[in-house]
């Protein structure tokens, strides 16, 4: 086993941006948000002088306030400069309903959208929250599948068609479901993020170890890993 020093975000850099969109997934307590808020404030705080900013949408979960402040308590400035540049939405409290969750998704991706200046970052956290009690409603399968090619072709493709083309990074964290056939956690609804072009990032516990699993095109690769004040550090590669 190689040791590995630093942040997961130190180690995985070039890898982590090579695709537009980020999909992170696993248990609760697994430290998803943790992972999506190191790589959005590490960087932003990159470059302070460059003005980027970035949306964070309060789909199920609040945004992390004072998680942000734990990291970034020694570097006050920069939690300063992250605290102006990370624009939550909606700004007092995460969504209410499906609808709601439908109506941001499709304001942020419509022309008529004017973003944050320098915007560099779009995440959603939970995506899946409101569609997982919205289809729970349903008793007829056909209504499952039409609610979830309405999700995906009216409301997710126009945002990632959005990212693509204004070179925006869109992080996903999931709720997770346990695949007995792969017998591992997945996002739930995988079937429909599948379909996506993106680096995959799986967190899981297995006995006393936290355990990353990164997914990019045929590259996998699994690490052990620890949650610290800073974030996510990578211990071991296995």
């Amino acid at each position: 086993m190689v040791m590995i020093q630093g942040t997961i975000y130190d180690v995985f850099v070039q890898r982590l941006f090579r695709k537009n969109v980020i999909s992170i997934s696993g248990p609760a307590g697994t430290g998803k948000t943790t992972l999506a808020l190191s790589l959005v404030g590490n960087f932003l705080s990159l470059n302070p002088s460059l003005n980027e900013s970035g949306i964070w949408i309060q789909a199920s979960e609040a945004f992390p306030k004072n998680r942000l402040k734990t990291m970034f308590v020694k570097q006050p400035d920069i939690l300063q400069y992250l605290n102006e540049h990370i624009f939550i939405i909606p700004p007092k409290k995460p969504c209410s309903s499906y609808e709601e969750h439908l109506s941001i998704l499709k304001q942020i991706s419509a022309k008529e959208f004017i973003p944050p200046p320098d915007l560099k970052f779009i995440v959603i956290d939970n995506i899946s929250h409101h569609l997982r009690y919205k289809i729970s409603l349903f008793h007829d399968v056909k209504d499952t599948v039409m609610c979830l090619n309405d999700f995906s072709d009216n409301y997710l493709l126009p945002l990632i068609l959005l990212c693509n083309r204004e070179k925006l990074i869109l992080i996903l964290i999931h709720e997770a479901t346990f695949d007995i056939n792969r017998g591992t956690t997945r996002p739930f609804f995988y079937k429909l993020y599948d379909r996506i072009d993106a680096l995959n990032i799986n967190l899981r516990k297995k006995i006393n170890q936290n355990m990353c699993e990164i997914k990019l095109d045929k590259d996998f690769m699994t690490f052990q890993y620890r949650l610290v004040d800073s974030g996510i550090v990578l211990t071991k590669s296995l």
